[in-house]
């Protein structure tokens, strides 16, 4: 007898659909099987069961930012959107840069999140020097995103730095790829001020140095690049959806900017290659945007709409779970996560792939007041599982605020 059982779904096991229950006792898989039994039943009525998303690139700002986004607000819109563990971004006001911050963090996250998380810490110019004497204090698996270009004098990192971090600590460091001699200063659309040439400087510059985790690469030729070595890389919804071609005004601004629509589709036809889809959930206001500061919200429409991709033949939903799920899972040892089976968090989302819908601002969970994915199709999850509990239903947040763990 189980504490829970979901009964009767279409469950992604090992890159195939297979009709089972899953069992669950107190908040991990129990069983995967045939007529299980339990004290409580979710009928999953033939509907589709992935794993919960593991987004390894959010920004949930709060700090002096909680106007564009709260740690509250951005995990109800994760959990919304079926991402079930996100990974904390440093580049906040103040930065995540020392012990005293990061464990200020900890704890807001702590109270505040809906789901479970991580946070990563920075690498600056103030604290290159005591980085590893920090990371043995507060023991965080990431250093980064670390920037080599940043509107902040403290957090453009020269590449002596970065390469010095490098050979001194093992963590992974996941860097963002611009080189700041090929950007142009002024005003416009990024995709006019930051060539292709500024990424893929970079890439080449730090795949020459070891091996690192790039953000939000956007170019084929930087996916090639990065593949020389062992270095590990990660895509946005935005830039395998979004292009040039799209972007009519400084609203669609977003560093790396968007590329031709070649360049989208080369992504696509490369995604074997990319190791991790992620967010890079980036909010800020409707006012902030129309003034042209880069980001996107993404987090509660990653899987949405990559789901409706998948269902659409874009490409593979074995290359979407493995990408979405298991590989950052994988990469950033978050246990217990990633895939469906015994032993593993019962962290789970149940998609009814007939409900396709349109993405619209006005029931965003997320604080951000605009998205360049308006109007576009999406599978919303029905329900979405956390640890065991029935977190998400139908529209309806049936945790508490604090339900997040840090994993």
């Amino acid at each position: 007898m189980h504490d829970m059982v979901i009964r009767g779904g279409h469950v992604y096991i090992g890159g195939e659909i297979i009709e089972c229950d899953i069992g669950i006792n107190g908040e991990r898989i129990s069983e995967v099987g045939k007529n299980l039994k339990g004290d409580e039943v979710i009928d999953a009525g033939r509907k589709l069961i992935l794993p919960g998303a593991v987004d390894c690139h959010v920004h949930f700002r709060d700090f002096r930012e909680k106007h564009k986004e709260t740690w509250e607000t951005g995990s109800r819109a994760a959990l919304r959107g079926g991402t079930v563990v996100v990974i904390d971004q440093p580049n906040t006001d103040p930065p995540i840069h020392d012990e005293g911050i990061f464990r200020k963090r900890m704890k807001l996250a702590e109270r505040s999140s809906y789901v479970d998380f991580r946070v990563n810490l920075a690498l600056t110019k103030e604290n290159h020097s005591e980085i590893k004497k920090i990371l043995e204090k507060v023991n965080p698996n990431a250093v980064g995103e670390v920037f080599l270009q940043h509107q902040s004098e403290n957090f453009e990192i020269p590449y002596e730095i970065l390469f010095e971090v490098r050979r001194n600590i093992r963590d992974i460091i996941t860097v963002h790829a611009e080189d700041p001699e090929e950007i142009r200063d002024g005003k416009g659309g990024n995709w006019e001020l930051r060539p292709p040439e500024a990424e893929l400087k970079a890439v080449k510059k730090c795949s020459g140095q070891g091996d690192f985790y790039f953000c939000h690469v956007s170019l084929g030729s930087s996916v090639r690049l990065a593949r020389s070595g062992n270095s590990q890389m990660e895509v946005t919804p935005h830039h395998l959806l979004l292009s040039t071609e799209d972007a009519d005004s400084i609203m669609y601004n977003v560093n790396p900017p968007l590329r031709s629509e070649e360049e989208r589709r080369s992504l696509i036809s490369m995604l074997s290659e990319i190791d991790v889809i992620a967010s890079d959930h980036a909010p800020h206001t409707f006012e902030e945007k129309r003034e042209g500061f880069p980001g996107f919200p993404n987090v509660e429409f990653m899987y949405p709409l990559l789901l409706d991709m998948a269902t659409r033949g874009v490409f593979s939903l074995k290359k979407l779970v493995e990408r979405i799920s298991e590989n950052p899972a994988r990469i950033f040892d978050i246990d217990g996560y990633g895939w469906i089976k015994e032993g593993f968090y019962a962290s789970l989302a149940i998609f009814d792939i007939r409900n396709v819908s349109e993405i619209k601002t006005e029931k965003m969970y997320s604080m951000a007041e605009w998205t360049p994915f308006e109007g576009f199709s999406a599978i919303f999850p029905e329900k979405v599982i956390l640890r065991g509990k029935l977190a998400f239903d139908n529209g309806e947040v049936l945790v508490k605020r604090g339900s997040g763990i840090e994993i």
